[in-house]
């Protein structure tokens, strides 16, 4: 007899390394969005070592041990909402307690691009031997209805809110544009342009956090980690127009319209019905911009930003 291939429907999400000290479901790892991959790499380092008079390695000393876990998830209506108390600033100083070990958050990704799900992955690293994953007997069937994929068929969409900073005397790109979309019934609507035409192509957002392992002479593991600031955080985006202001008779007039990005402060991924936001990138500051045109392909803007603080999906830490 054959021995028994797992698949992902035997994964536990309750318990091993899924297992959370209070007994619910391992969603606190990755903001209740739907799982799609799990990677867990465990470092056990040893570094040769040599000595004179001797050809080769003489002996084997022990590196920092510790593991790696990374989660890919397709953003689901029933995430945790992201909000100014969930931001890489604030999860460079926590934790997550799991059952048997504790996850520092070291990065953060949400990208989201034309006809395709949105998604957010999560990374961690845990001081030590991470725990296995564990498998369940008998996996229970979905009834179909279990995630509302926020552009999945049980979805409603989401939408782009940009801050222009009007407030400091800017002014949004006017495309006097709206981008077509169904409401709750599934009768054609839309929705405003918030100054992004209506012909973005990729969203993407990041965030990468530096921790640096503390150790102790009588330890093969990290004691702890310490986030070292600032963390680095940013924003591109794609667009198949150049940005700016748009009449039936002139082209783009990129000279004038490509600066007007820089004006772009804030930016709120939120759902198209209830309000709930996703993520937010604050503060941004313009970095790279860029424009590429291939045969076949379309003319495409590309831009480039840091934001000071993002909002993620993860819940408020403790």
């Amino acid at each position: 007899m054959g021995v028994s291939i797992f698949t992902h429907d035997r994964i536990s999400m309750i318990a091993g390394l899924m297992a959370v000290n209070t007994g619910s479901a391992g969603a606190l790892l990755y903001g209740s969005n739907a799982l799609q991959t799990i990677n867990v790499t465990r470092n056990t380092p040893k570094n040769a070592q040599s000595a004179i008079g001797y050809l080769g390695i003489v002996d084997y000393t022990n590196g920092i041990v510790t593991s790696d876990v990374t989660l890919d998830t397709i953003l689901t209506e029933g995430s945790v909402a992201a909000a100014v108390t969930s931001t890489p600033n604030l999860w460079g100083n926590q934790t997550i307690n799991m059952a048997a070990e504790s996850y520092a958050l070291t990065s953060f990704a949400m990208a989201l691009a034309a006809g395709s799900p949105a998604t957010a992955n999560y990374g961690y690293i845990t001081a030590g031997m991470a725990s296995y994953l564990k498998t369940k007997a008998q996996p229970t069937a979905s009834a179909g209805t279990d995630f509302q994929m926020v552009l999945g068929d049980e979805g409603h969409g989401l939408i782009l809110v940009a801050d222009w900073g009007t407030t400091d005397g800017n002014t949004a790109p006017a495309w006097a544009s709206t981008i077509p979309t169904l409401a709750a019934d599934g009768s054609l609507t839309s929705i405003g342009d918030y100054g992004l035409p209506a012909s973005v192509q990729s969203l993407h957002l990041s965030a990468s956090i530096n921790r640096d392992h503390v150790l102790d002479l009588r330890s093969t593991r990290p004691c702890t980690f310490v986030t070292t600031y600032p963390i680095d955080m940013t924003m591109g985006m794609e667009v198949y127009q150049l940005p700016g202001t748009v009449n039936v008779t002139d082209p783009v007039n990129p000279y004038v319209a490509a600066p007007q990005w820089g004006s772009l402060t804030n930016l709120t991924i939120q759902a198209n019905s209830g309000g709930k936001i996703y993520a937010k990138a604050v503060n941004l500051v313009k970095q790279s911009e860029g424009d590429s045109v291939s045969v076949g392909r379309y003319l495409a803007y590309t831009v480039n930003f840091k934001c000071t603080d993002m909002w993620i999906p993860l819940g408020t830490p403790t």
